[in-house]
């Protein structure tokens, strides 16, 4: 993903945690680890990539705390994270790879 954060952005003032799912962690991904970073007060975005389909789940927390899922799942569909200002295709998030 590439986008703008401004000048001396941390991972703490992003707000966001990408994860690559894998065949043998997805479940732990989605389930028992999501649990536990729903708890991260500074938390605001949550993006799994599929990596054997073009899939990307992405987890958005509103000011209520409440988590609220968009699918994306077509090449030309873009990814957008507001709070960081970024967008990113998934044409360009699984160019070259091969399913």
């Amino acid at each position: 993903f590439t986008g703008r954060a401004g000048e001396g952005a941390s991972r703490w003032q992003l707000g966001l945690i990408i994860e690559v799912l894998s065949p043998t962690t997805r479940s732990y991904d989605r389930g028992d680890k999501f649990n536990l970073y729903r708890s991260i007060p500074w938390l605001r975005d949550y993006v799994l990539i599929d990596s054997e389909s073009i899939m990307i789940e992405h987890f958005r927390c509103t000011e209520n705390r409440e988590w609220i899922l968009h699918e994306y799942r077509a090449l030309d569909e873009f990814v957008r994270v507001t709070g960081i200002e970024v967008e990113q295709s998934l044409n360009e998030v699984y160019e070259g790879i091969a399913f």
